[in-house]
């Protein structure tokens, strides 16, 4: 199978299981937790979260050899976690 094939097909399923666990924790978030933010903002910046995990885990995936896409998400997560502590 091609990659590009492959990446669709992950692309595909990586969606079908987050999408309704996005729809779940914006309902729950915008309702329970954020007041005061409406739910579609809540919900477009979850998914942003949830697309940029999934491009980064395709990109280490096959842009890179295995030690390198392990320290290209450690990086980023790192990066991640100092800027949503900031």
């Amino acid at each position: 199978m091609k990659a590009h094939v492959f990446v669709i097909y992950e692309a595909i399923v990586y969606l079908s299981v987050t999408l309704p666990i996005v729809l779940i924790v914006s309902i729950i978030c915008t309702f329970l937790v954020f007041k005061n933010i409406g739910f579609f903002v809540f919900l477009v910046l979850y998914l942003f979260a949830v697309v940029e995990s999934f491009l980064i885990n395709i990109i280490s995936k096959y842009g890179m050899s295995r030690k390198a896409g392990i320290g290209f998400r450690f990086i980023f997560m790192t990066i991640s976690v100092l800027v949503g502590v900031l």
